[in-house]
């Protein structure tokens, strides 16, 4: 997959948002792409989220 495809399919997103949308993905978004999104990165290693739901012991945001 090139490039291009990536970009174009986070574009369409962005542009014609069908709601929430939650990826799985391994590979940053462009930085065209991020400069737009709200992204929330998951992982265990000083990032803002460790998981997908909050830990039992704190209450949910937003």
């Amino acid at each position: 997959m090139t490039p291009d495809v990536v970009e174009h399919f986070y574009r369409d997103l962005l542009d014609d948002p069908p709601g929430q949308v939650i990826i799985i993905e391994n590979g940053t978004p462009p930085a065209t792409i991020a400069e737009r999104a709200r992204i929330y990165a998951f992982d265990a290693d000083g990032s803002e989220r460790l998981g997908f739901f909050p830990p039992q012991d704190e209450p949910p945001t937003g």
